[in-house]
Formats: structure tokens, sequence, C-alpha cells
């Protein structure tokens, strides 16, 4: 494996802060007690992948409560700021004023990134008096031992600003994020109808016949797939189980995603644990074979069973979340599959704490 993550830090952003994660692998496995911040650890690499890209980003930060677009802009400030880390400004001599960061790098081949970005968030009045909220702050961008590029931005902005900005910005490395929210069946036709080209229909009937072996045909019509069944005949993939629908999702993103990072929160969501001690393999597998590196999480214990239990020891790293209760730091525990493994076995020990 090359072109990847091999460190990741977290000094500051949303909840977490002062998190290294180390020797990581193809496939990397996120686990750990509910708000230990598996699902934040996604964001942060997606976000580090295009730094400067703010409509992206906006979009990101309206993932975990989505709202109308109508609605957005009024909630703007709020969203968006909390994607940084919140600590009270104690320089400041004003009661309840608080301090917005985010502090994150990464070494990616043999180049080292990294992103910091210190804001506030002001009260604003315009000419006839209406108070409103503004979120300022200032970024930092360095790559290797080149000069730092320096930009300051202000939410809320114009969506035609937000996209002038999308269309300045660069990327340090190719990502695509899969929340657990997500429509797998609408996912899957957007990737699909913007790779058609390059895409592998081989794959996804591999996988989409752990489900089902009957299955015996997949078609595309006009934005439409289509599952051709020797029982019961032509249908679309959205009448299928959403099991099926998410392993469809991962054979289009392993076509459109070559040599690019991918992020899925809850991996084993909406997969019944029997088809998806077939389908992890195969995840792995098509990961190598496309120089894909990925980062997923999981809350299940007889998913991480599957995962320890595959046999790809060298391609797997199971990595533990938790916060300490002083400090109220995040600290992750690296293991591979055996290493997994035999801490359970020989210590009973509970991988997800």
């Amino acid at each position: 494996m090359s072109d990847f993550i091999s460190n990741l830090h977290i000094n500051a952003f949303r909840g977490i802060k002062g998190l290294t994660i180390g020797n990581l692998s193809t496939v990397n496995v996120l686990v750990g007690a509910n708000n230990s911040g598996k699902t934040s650890v996604l964001e942060s690499i997606l976000f580090l992948s295009s730094p400067t890209d703010i409509g992206k980003i906006t979009n990101m930060a309206f993932q975990r409560a989505p709202l109308v677009r109508a609605k957005r802009e009024s909630q703007l400030v709020d969203f968006f700021s909390t994607l940084f880390h919140k600590e009270l400004d104690e320089d400041v001599n004003e009661p309840n004023h608080f301090h917005y960061s985010i502090d994150l790098s990464a070494s990616v081949s043999k180049n080292n990134f990294s992103f910091s970005s210190s804001g506030t968030i002001e009260n604003e009045f315009n000419t006839i008096g209406e108070e409103s909220k503004a979120f300022l702050f200032s970024t930092k961008i360095q790559t290797n031992d080149q000069k730092p590029l320096y930009r300051e931005f202000r939410i809320p902005t114009s969506e035609t600003e937000i996209q002038q900005i999308k269309s300045a910005s660069s990327s340090f490395y190719r990502s695509l994020y899969v929340n657990s929210g997500v429509s797998y069946y609408n996912v899957c036709v957007n990737l699909m109808s913007n790779a058609i080209l390059q895409y592998d229909k081989a794959d996804l009937l591999d996988v989409i016949q752990s489900f089902d072996s009957t299955i015996q045909d997949v078609s595309i019509v006009d934005d439409c797939i289509y599952i051709h069944n020797s029982l019961s005949g032509t249908l679309p993939l959205y009448a299928y189980g959403t099991g099926l629908q998410k392993a469809a999702l991962f054979s289009v993103i392993m076509s459109v995603m070559p040599d690019g990072i991918i992020l899925i929160d809850e991996i084993d969501n909406a997969i019944n644990m029997s088809a998806f001690s077939d389908v992890f393999p195969w995840f792995v597998k098509k990961c190598k074979e496309r120089n894909i590196q990925a980062f997923v999480t999981t809350h299940s214990a007889e998913a991480i069973d599957s995962v320890l239990n595959s046999g790809l020891d060298n391609d797997i790293r199971i990595i533990t979340l938790r916060k300490t209760p002083k400090t109220h730091k995040t600290v992750a525990k690296v293991r591979t599959g055996s290493e997994a493994l035999s801490d359970r076995e020989n210590f009973k020990m509970e991988l997800r704490v």
C-alpha cells in the first residue's frame, strides 16, 4: 500500500483533543464507546482532504442533523462552528466568550500535511440595528517544509461566494465519506451516473450474490439499477432490502475511488451478520486491488468478531478510542487483527472500550 495515511494527528476537532493514531493499514476499523469520537475521526480525514473547500465542509457540518436548504442559512453559524473544538476563552474580559480551533495533520506517503484554524463567533449589527451572528476564522495550511498558506473566512456568506471558494480550493488527497444516514440506493445511482464507463458490473454481481444466489444479472437503464433474478424476475434495486443496497454501494465505491480514501460510518449497519462475514473479506480484497485505504466504524461486537475471524491480519487494524476521565483527551489503542484477537481471548477484553 502506498500514498495513504500512515499517521494522523487530531490535536483539536469537534470533541476530540490530543489524539494520535499511527501504524495504519489498508482497512482501519474504529471501535469504542458512544461519544468516543469514531465518527469525528472520519470527518477529520474528510476535512483534511480539502480544508479550504468551504462548500464541502459546510455540507459535512449539516450531515449529522440535515436541514432543508431554506433553513440552512439561519443555522449556518451554529452548525459550522460545531466542527471546531470549543473552549472557554480566558483571555477575553467577557463572560461566556468561547474560542474555536481546528488542528489537524497527517503523513501521506512522503508528504506531511497540516491545517490549523482559529475562530470566534461575533455579534454583528446591520445599518438598521438588527443583530446577527458571524463566525470569523483564520487558517494556516502547510505541506512539508513549503511556505505556509494563510487565509481568512467569514461565515455566513452567500451561496455564490461558497461556490467561488470551492472552485478555488485544492485537495491533499481523494476522499469519499458515506455517513450512517445516507440513502444507499440514491448514492449508488449518483456515483454510477458519473462513472459508468469504468464501472465493473462483475464486482457488483460478486458481492450481491452473497445475499441472494438467485440473482443472475444487473442492468442500468435511465439512471435506474435493475436486478435480474431467476425466481422473481426483474426488479429495481430499491425493491430489495437495505443490506443488499449497501453491498451494492460498496461495489460502486470501489469502481469510482481507485487510489483514494473511503470513509464509512457503521459499515455493518443494515447488513445481516452472516452476509457481513462474506462481504468484509471481499471489501478488504477490493481495497487492496484498487489501492484504496478505508476507515470504517462499527458499534457491533458481532461485526468485530467477523473482522477478527477474516484471517486478514496484515491488512486490518482495530483502533479502540476512549476519552480519559480527567483530561478529556481522546486516546487510541491500535492493534493488528491477531493482537486484538489475542487480547480478547487471553484477557477477556472488550475491544470496544
